[in-house]
């Protein structure tokens, strides 16, 4: 790519990866929770503790600040200062987490210090803790065999002893009411690696299951035909029957033996999102009404889900009871899901955007297709951002339909199902016009780069190669010009 067609096409605001030029920079804390692992997540920047926006907030940024603080893995990203308002600055918004990362630091954002949001919007997170537990096999995070993840390693629990008081600590540390069964013959399968706990004697008032009375960790002579299991109140299966496939039709809940129908007066895109993610099947799209695929029988569920939309399960939803609802099975809620790729680029973050709707791949239509909704695209991906959005076939002609509807995305949401969209009817576009988008691909440090703060800009492999002479002395005045020219878009 030419330089001046990069300074047409490259965002006007930059994205950064912050990066703590000394080690005592890098401090995190997390305020407000019950212990060290929950809470409003802080960062000690420029002389003083300041918060993190919610804006793009999720489980990707979260688990970042869990591993930072040696607290495990992330269990819930909630927002709008669900843990109080903090004070003092903002530092930083928009962050772009892969999840991977070592620091916050690393993640890909908005320039820090430079936020336009308030305390209401500060952000949070509830951490598992250093020691883990989860439920293996079971069809959801309710219920399953019991695995305990101890010196970073997971392994199970010997089922000696196994009884109802151990199950009920499992189930309420996991936040899934209280227990059903305490399966003490392999019910979930056999596990793996290690057996970390034997002879485990809750009396129900612990915290954790590792606080109950045990035989010490890794100290057992019992083998994975031995595991144990669990099946708390709290575990709910999920389906969406009615559709083409399996990731699309009404949505139906069950707990224990009964299967229920939601009401679509009670029903919206995030808890959608939450259950497509749930059954992996993408992105919730769109969210029909009115027992769009058939009308369901049976019990119709009185709680409404309030979901945030980045739970890994809908178990993790505050829910609201409506006992008094008025929903027949003429309102049978539905959920249509999808998943999102890029074809025939000459890097996965490049290429013609397709979608997969009911079954069958197609393409979207590049007539009202924007850099704000490119932007999400190449997030969703784990791409970073949008560079430009070529028009007119760029990356060839697809196949299958054209997806009818508009997205108007603002650029900050965490995937398309997020953006609100406009239902166009038949479709205009041939595949002449599909649309297209250039992400910049995984955040890159580019080693010659300081600025008064220190950063880091992801950069195209252009800038990166200039960047790359500045540092081995090679670069030449007139290549001088050129790269402080871009730097001056880039930075603004």
């Amino acid at each position: 790519m030419a330089f001046s067609q990069f300074i047409k096409t490259f965002p006007a605001v930059s994205v950064t990866c912050e990066v703590s030029a000394f080690p005592d920079q890098e401090k995190l804390r997390v305020l407000g929770g019950e212990d060290g692992c929950s809470g409003r997540v802080e960062v000690w920047y420029r002389g003083s503790w300041g918060t993190v926006c919610d804006d793009s907030w999720d489980m990707a940024d979260a688990n970042v600040v869990c591993k930072q603080l040696g607290c495990g893995s992330a269990v819930s990203a909630p927002g709008e200062a669900a843990f109080g308002e903090g004070t003092g600055p903002i530092w930083v918004e928009t962050l772009n987490c892969r999840g991977t990362e070592s620091s916050l630091w690393d993640c890909c954002s908005k320039p820090w210090g430079e936020s336009n949001c308030d305390h209401k919007e500060d952000a949070a997170v509830n951490c598992s803790g250093a020691e883990e537990l989860r439920l293996v096999n079971g069809g959801s995070p309710c219920a399953g065999r019991v695995e305990v993840k101890h010196q970073d390693q997971w392994g199970t629990v010997c089922y000696f002893d196994w009884d109802m008081a151990d199950a009920g600590v499992v189930c309420k540390q996991l936040g899934c009411g209280a227990a059903v069964i305490a399966h003490r013959n392999v019910h979930f399968g056999p596990g793996s690696g290690k057996i970390w706990l034997d002879r485990v004697a809750c009396d129900g008032t612990e915290s954790a299951l590792w606080h109950c009375r045990n035989s010490g960790w890794d100290k057992n002579s019992c083998y994975h035909g031995w595991d144990a299991g669990v099946t708390c109140s709290g575990h709910i299966e999920l389906q969406l029957d009615g559709g083409d496939n399996a990731c699309s039709g009404r949505v139906k809940v069950r707990r224990g033996d009964t299967w229920a129908t939601l009401c679509d007066a009670h029903f919206d895109l995030k808890a959608a999102s939450v259950i497509c993610n749930g059954l992996q099947c993408g992105t919730a799209l769109s969210i029909p009404g009115g027992a769009h695929f058939g009308e369901g029988h049976g019990p119709i569920w009185t709680e409404e889900f309030q979901c945030v939309g980045n739970e890994s399960h809908l178990i993790y939803c505050p829910r609201i009871s409506h006992g008094s609802q008025s929903c027949s099975h003429a309102n049978d809620a539905s959920a249509i899901c999808s998943r999102f790729r890029l074809v025939n680029g000459s890097t996965a973050c490049s290429g013609r955007g397709e979608i997969q709707g009911l079954g069958a791949w197609g393409t979207l239509c590049d007539s009202r297709w924007d850099l704000p909704d490119a932007n999400v695209l190449c997030h969703q991906l784990d791409c970073g951002f949008a560079e430009s959005v070529p028009e007119g076939g760029y990356f060839g002609k697809g196949t299958g339909s054209v997806w009818t509807d508009t997205f108007h995305c603002k650029g900050t949401e965490t995937h398309l199902g997020h953006c609100p969209v406009t239902a166009l009817g038949a479709s205009q576009c041939s595949h002449d016009n599909d649309a297209s988008v250039i992400c910049s691909g995984k955040c890159r440090r580019a080693a010659g780069l300081r600025t008064p703060a220190p950063q880091c800009v992801t950069l195209p492999p252009e800038q990166e190669n200039l960047m790359t002479q500045q540092g081995e002395g090679k670069l030449d005045p007139k290549a001088c010009i050129i790269l402080v020219k871009v730097l001056k878009v880039t930075l603004k």
